[in-house]
């Protein structure tokens, strides 16, 4: 069975309310998220961040040596080896906590 050809994202983010350095509450499309910042090591990834979705799933981005990931289906199963990657990922980056794409 072949992949579904990612589509391209669209949509909004923004950060709805900071509560520290290390957790906010963002906005993604219609859905709310807390993100909470990772301290992996550096030579792992650096920046981290997890993101809660109010469900209580969780969804892990990271910026590594090999790029940018994600542990949402989207990214795992579309986006992994492409240019543009998951709404997860461009949504932080858009928000300006982790560097543009």
């Amino acid at each position: 069975m072949a992949k579904k050809k990612a589509i391209p994202v669209s949509g909004y983010a923004r950060i709805v309310f900071k509560i520290s350095q290390e957790v906010y509450v963002i906005q993604i499309n219609q859905k709310m998220y807390l993100m909470k910042y990772l301290a992996p090591e550096k030579e792992l990834a650096n920046p981290a961040w997890r993101l809660r979705k109010e469900d209580g799933d969780v969804i892990d981005v990271a910026m590594t040596p090999h790029g940018l990931t994600c542990t949402c289906a989207d990214f795992n199963y579309r986006r992994q080896y492409e240019e543009k990657k998951c709404k997860h990922c461009c949504a932080i980056s858009a928000v300006g906590l982790m560097n543009p794409l």
